[in-house]
């Protein structure tokens, strides 16, 4: 697992693994990370790829919500440490 920023310029991510975005807010005029799971993974009706959040399986919008960066999460904290 890496813990660092890939720019979507320099590589997409790996297909329906999940994912910390960051994204240019088309709406508020400033940049916001997401830090729940995203997902790049197959559009449903097979054209293409999008992003996808699964909180009520919502597409992210390119023209509101364009994706610069992404980072793979990283592992929960383990009890204990």
């Amino acid at each position: 697992m890496r813990n660092e920023w890939t720019k979507i310029t320099d590589g997409l991510p790996p297909i329906g693994v999940p994912l910390i975005v960051t994204v240019k807010d088309g709406l508020q005029g400033k940049l916001n990370t997401l830090r729940y799971p995203v997902y790049y993974e197959k559009a449903k009706d097979g054209c293409g790829y999008r992003w996808s959040w699964r909180f009520g399986d919502y597409d992210l919008m390119p023209g509101v919500s364009e994706v610069i960066g992404w980072m793979e999460m990283p592992e929960p904290l383990k009890e204990g440490e």
